[in-house]
């Protein structure tokens, strides 16, 4: 199970994700809920900018397990964190999900621990 620490969110995730736990490192994420039910099981999206990594859950504790999951495998393939235009673009995906209204939330996710940490 991921780590997580919640940084932001709508008022009814806030209160569905109270007492996260602290996070000593970790990685910003991104989620937003697919209220439309286009993604029947995986309404949640989830996005690390930094690692240019996505992924999706059932239900906000599932997607941070999942994008958990992908940071790690990037991580062990050797990525190395960046700022670049990638990490820009899903910034600005996320700021134009977030202008419609759909349910987001901002979080720390820290994977498990990886060779090289």
């Amino acid at each position: 199970m991921a780590i997580a620490l919640l940084t932001r969110a709508d008022e009814s995730l806030a209160a569905e994700w109270a007492g996260g736990a602290p996070v000593e490192y970790g990685y910003e994420v991104l989620l937003v809920c697919d209220t439309s039910g286009d993604s029947p099981g995986t309404p949640w999206a989830v996005f690390c900018p930094s690692m240019d990594v996505c992924s999706a859950g059932r239900d906000p504790q599932d997607a941070l397990d999942m994008i958990a999951d992908a940071i790690y495998e990037a991580l062990v393939d050797g990525v190395e964190p960046a700022k670049g235009n990638a990490y820009h673009e899903v910034i600005s995906y996320y700021q134009e999900l977030m202008a419609t209204g759909l349910p987001t939330a901002e979080a720390v996710v820290s994977p498990a621990p990886y060779p090289g940490q």
